[in-house]
């Protein structure tokens, strides 16, 4: 024949090394068994682009044996036929055709690389042939070149759009290296050209399960199904998209289709013990995923399962375990945690996350915060989107002690979900911690109007109504806590504060000692057992019981200041002068440990320490009735008795006395973090540091800082040096915000108002700056604010917008950024001579500015050391 075709089967377009995925469970990976069918041997794809003339003799004996061998490659002798290809191109090498048959016999025959080989030599004769590039791509796919497949694919696809096989193809590529949303294109194009392809349906379903869209995937995966029952891969899809939709009856059904095609097949057990396990059927969950793990040891998502349902039972030994083992294998067996999500499928991030939030529940019920919040930190990285895991991340930073971070995480998980419960609940007792009595109460009813069945938020509740001094709803709420769940020793000891609140202390005592059997390390129930046995005159109880308060928290002031009281009322002035000397070292804001220490400084005969005393008290709260009575007594034993009348009678104008006086000036154990003031000091001086380049956080911690230093009695005189700071790096965050104005004006005024600050923090604002800023006004107020600063790392930073000046020819700007080279550096003959060049105004004016700040610093010198000594 003058002309030839190729009359063949297709190749087979899926290669073994993507056959050899299990096909027991891989239900992401498509079937390679049956694609021959895609191209029926009796209706091959056109060779595009491959035609010839008359042939020559040499051709023509070339064909005849081309001719043998394609009948030898259907007969099934494919070694016959690869040796009469080989004799064909011999004789003569000139014909694609050929080559590409050759080819066929290769790939059949198991030899991928030689395959290649014969369909690049074909290429290389005419490329424009499409079958020849697909063919290319399947021997490549063969050898595990996923991505030279789809490239050639690609190229075959450019010399013929007709060809559904190749799009269908290289959907399949494209489902296999995770371009789902190239999948899915090619799919659509597949099935435009050929809508019954069932597995064009069942790929196109595939991907858009991993793209979430699980509805699309169900409908799809129902088509492919329509056109073919046996696919078993559509019915693992649909049951996956079905279960990610919540129909578990439905997953139930299609797990049992595939199981009656395949009742070996792993993953339909764990999707069917999955269903069953959120129908709230754990035998059977446990039972289903047990028959897939035996069949397959390595399936991450029946391990889950089995993690789950043991974190369900308090099994969290169990649980850490299996969830371990399920994370190593969906980590490809890697123990370190994988430093680069990108190219990983949204819902394997999602089960993955899922494991390490599992595992953090179980460590966080095992009481190992750390190791919790480890977890959940690793989760919320993988999937961000769970209010669930930002709520329990903040839980395991409360019981490690960090108030500020649960406010953070908690407020992250209301902002994703406004109903979550859990993250009310914690944020309340974060900020209950802080002492924001008001918002912990706003938060605790918010938890409770969501879940009127969640014990931890009305036990919150009670805790910040009872410290906001509102003992009646404090005690309801207690009462209601402890109805759900009579084991909660927090909500007896709260309780039994409220009942002290509310002048019981029989009932407070009772309720205390019932939190003291449930939990024996309860400091507040042995501390409002102490303060009811006060009010009892039971000196001895009391101070029993405070001790054993002090021995679970040794630096909590106002547990000192009790036991401090009733030692001294029990006669023991050495000791409770100790507790109370030691209360005010741990807090000096505590204004009913200044007034107990002015009682004892009274009773040894201290008058005068114990007016000081009270004075410190008053200063703290100006109508302290009880400071007021002490220091009057002080004054009447200094023979002042005109100021120990007058503040007797505002006493009593404050505080009439009643039958019913309390004797303790406290009742329940604040809920709230007591401020130590040696630590509140501390912190200020970190806080004063700042952090280098960030002046907004810089000012919100030092703002923290400093509210808790004034309610602990810090230097007034350091207080006023970090308010200044405060409003420094205030007024910087705000001029630096300015300065990312797109309008000039705006950032002239911001580099104006920011030069006079001379804060180093702005350096690396200002050298952002001075990169970009074409306007001359701004550029030179920059450089002028980087000569205020004085600090060595300023230097480079004008080099730079020196040489970008001499770009500009902008000679002003290069002058007044070598003053401020100058300044920094302490040059001040080299201002100086600068000075008296007249350079120009604005040069000028910036000279004569360094110069006037060399001079207000050796003012400021002079002032330190009026006599120069050294």
């Amino acid at each position: 024949s003058a002309t030839r075709q190729l009359v063949s089967p297709a190749p087979r377009f899926l290669a073994p090394a993507l056959a050899s995925r299990d096909r027991r469970h891989r239900s992401s990976w498509a079937m390679a068994d049956d694609e021959e069918e895609m191209m029926k041997a009796n209706e091959p794809p056109p060779m595009i682009g491959w035609s010839c003339g008359r042939l020559p003799p040499n051709s023509t004996e070339a064909f005849d044996l081309s001719d043998a061998a394609e009948a030898k490659f259907k007969s099934g002798d494919l070694l016959g036929a690869a040796d009469g290809f080989s004799k064909a191109i011999e004789v003569d090498a000139r014909w694609p055709v050929i080559w590409l048959g050759r080819a066929r016999a290769r790939m059949q025959l198991g030899d991928a690389q030689g395959a290649e080989e014969d369909c690049t030599e074909a290429i290389s004769q005419q490329p424009s042939i499409a079958q020849a590039w697909a063919l290319r791509a399947d021997s490549k796919i063969a050898r595990g070149d996923l991505q030279g497949g789809e490239a050639d694919l690609s190229e075959a696809i450019q010399r013929s759009t007709q060809v559904p096989e190749i799009w269908a193809l290289r959907g399949l590529i494209r489902l296999q290296t995770q371009d789902y949303q190239g999948a899915v294109s090619d799919c659509t194009e597949a099935l435009r050209l050929r809508p019954q392809d069932a597995k064009s349906y069942m790929r196109r379903g595939m991907a858009h399960l991993e793209l979430d869209d699980f509805f699309s995937a169900s409908s799809d995966c129902t088509r492919a199904l329509t056109l073919d029952a046996k696919l078993l891969d559509s019915w693992l899809a649909r049951a996956r998209a079905q279960l990610q939709m919540g129909f578990n009856q439905n997953v139930l059904s299609d797990c049992g289709k595939a199981l009656d095609l395949d009742p070996d097949n792993a993953l339909a057990m764990t999707l069917l013990g999955t269903a069953k396990f959120r129908q709230g059927n754990f035998e059977g969950a446990v039972a289903d995923c047990a028959r897939a793990l035996k069949l397959d040891p390595n399936l991450a998502d029946a391990i889950a399962v089995i993690a789950t349902i043991k974190l369900r039972g308090r099994d969290f030994d169990g649980a850490i375990e299996e969830c371990s083992k399920a994370i190593k294998i969906m980590q490809d067996g890697r123990e370190e945690r994988l430093p680069d999500l990108e190219g990983r499928s949204h819902l394997w991030l999602i089960r993955l996350a899922a494991l390490w939030a599992d595992r953090g529940q179980a460590e966080l019920k095992k009481l190992k915060y750390q190791e919790a919040l480890d977890d959940y930190v690793e989760a919320i990285r993988l999937y961000s989107g769970d209010a669930e895991y930002w709520s329990y991340s903040g839980m395991s930073r409360l019981r490690l002690g960090d108030w500020d971070g649960p406010i953070q995480d908690c407020s992250k998980a209301i902002n994703l979900d406004n109903r979550c419960c859990a993250a009310y609940a914690t944020r309340a007792s974060a900020r209950l911690k802080r002492g924001e009595l008001d918002d912990a109460t706003e938060d605790a009813r918010k938890a409770v109007e969501l879940d009127q069945l969640f014990s931890g938020a009305w036990d919150t509740l009670a805790a910040a109504t009872l410290d906001l001094g509102f003992p009646a709803e404090a005690a309801i709420a207690a009462s209601n806590a402890i109805q759900l769940d009579p084991f909660l020793a927090d909500s007896w000891a709260t309780r039994g504060g409220a009942k002290l609140d509310q002048f019981d202390p029989e009932g407070a005592v009772a309720d205390c000692t019932e939190a003291i059997r449930l939990d024996p390390g309860c400091t507040a129930a042995w501390f409002n057992r102490a303060g009811a046995k006060f009010d009892r005159n039971d000196m001895a109880g009391t101070i029993e019981d405070a001790t054993r308060a002090v021995e679970f928290q040794p630096e909590n002031a106002v547990i000192l200041t009790r036991r401090g009281r009733a030692r001294l009322i029990a006669g023991d002035l050495a000791g409770g002068r100790e507790d109370l000397d030691r209360a005010l070292n741990l807090d000096g804001g505590l204004a009913e440990a200044w007034r107990a220490r002015a009682e004892a400084k009274s009773l040894t005969k201290d008058a005068a320490g114990a007016v000081e005393d009270c004075n410190r008290a008053l200063q703290l709260r100006p109508n302290f009735a009880d400071a007021l009575a002490t220091r009057g007594q002080a004054y009447s034993a200094l023979g002042d008795h005109k100021a120990a009348l007058d503040d007797c009678k505002v006493a009593m104008k404050l505080n009439p006395p009643t039958l019913e006086w309390r004797k303790s000036d406290w009742t329940h154990l604040p809920a709230y973090t007591i401020v130590n003031a040696k630590d509140a000091d501390n912190v200020l001086d970190v806080a004063l540091q700042g952090e280098k380049g960030d002046p907004s956080n810089s000012a919100t911690k030092l703002k923290i800082a400093l509210e808790k230093a004034k309610m602990s009695g810090v230097d007034e005189a350091k207080l006023e040096e970090a308010q200044k700071q405060l409003d420094a790096w205030a007024l910087l965050a705000t001029c630096l915000e300015r300065m990312q104005s797109s309008d000039a004006n705006a950032r002239k005024e911001a580099v104006k108002a920011l030069a006079p600050l001379g804060e180093a923090m702005a350096i690396p604002h200002l050298a952002k700056l001075l990169k970009v800023e074409a306007d001359r006004f701004v550029r030179h107020r920059a450089m002028e604010a980087l000569a205020v600063t004085c600090d060595p790392e300023a230097l480079p930073v004008l080099e730079a917008a020196i040489k970008k000046s001499i770009q500009m020819e902008d000679s002003a700007g290069l002058d007044i950024g070598l003053c401020a080279q100058l300044e920094i550096k302490g040059d001040r003959a080299g201002i100086e001579k600068m000075a008296n060049e007249r350079r120009g105004s604005w040069v000028t004016h910036s000279c004569q500015a360094s110069l006037a700040r060399f001079q207000e610093k050796e003012a400021e010198k002079e002032a330190l050391n009026p006599t120069g000594d050294v």
